[in-house]
């Protein structure tokens, strides 16, 4: 309940941010920002791979790596492609598609994946995202907040522990999602993203996605 209560309170402070801004931006006067300039109103697109953590416990061994790579994450055929686009000097909307597949012997929901069963993972995200490059004066490293909800399902499989069949999952999701872009030029960055993905449904648990990818952004003349 004290995460729940927690989401809920996310968009409050998402409200802070963009009134504080729109009140920074209307005192100070306008200066020329190379940087800035090359976001605003423009596109980036990403490619890159991620791990799925859905296991039921991953909130709560979130920083056993040894034990969650070896038994929770997914991490077969790990695609993810997006697209983002900059309204504004550090807010942006992006969409999302991540694919991957959990492999004999990984955790799902506290259930086994049994050695014959080779489920797939489909998530499609919505949000919004915060940068703090300018507050933080960095051409290089942009680090973000993200905001916003998607759809998640996994396909059926046969559980190892009692050989019962898992019938196919779907889930909405409450996504809150911290991330760094490390641009090398001004249309190349590195993107690394961790998102906790919250649901309320009684037959799936909150789980964990981390993402790594390119980006590119698109040039302005």
């Amino acid at each position: 309940m004290k995460i729940s209560k927690l989401y809920l309170l996310l968009p409050l402070v998402w409200i802070n941010l963009i009134t504080a801004q729109d009140y920074t931006d209307l005192k100070a006067p306008e200066k020329s920002n190379t940087t800035t300039s090359q976001f605003e109103n423009n596109w980036s697109f990403t490619a890159g791979v991620n791990i799925v953590d859905d296991s039921g416990n991953s909130l709560n061994n979130l920083f056993k790596f040894k034990e969650n790579q070896a038994h929770n994450w997914a991490f077969q055929t790990p695609i993810t492609i997006g697209a983002e686009y900059y309204f504004k000097e550090q807010f942006s909307f992006y969409a999302k598609a991540s694919f991957n597949s959990f492999k004999p012997g990984k955790s799902i929901d506290g259930t086994i994946v049994d050695s014959e069963s080779n489920p797939d993972f489909f998530a499609f995200d919505l949000g919004a995202k915060y940068s703090f490059r300018k507050l933080i004066k960095s051409e290089t490293f942009d680090f973000y907040m993200g905001y916003g909800f998607g759809y998640t399902s996994i396909e059926e499989y046969i559980n190892k522990k009692n050989q019962q069949e898992i019938q196919p999952k779907s889930r909405i999701t409450g996504n809150a999602s911290l991330g760094l872009n490390i641009w090398f030029t001004k249309n190349m960055a590195l993107n690394m993203d961790a998102a906790a993905k919250f649901t309320y449904t009684s037959d799936a648990s909150h789980y964990l996605q981390y993402n790594l990818a390119v980006v590119y952004l698109l040039s302005k003349k």
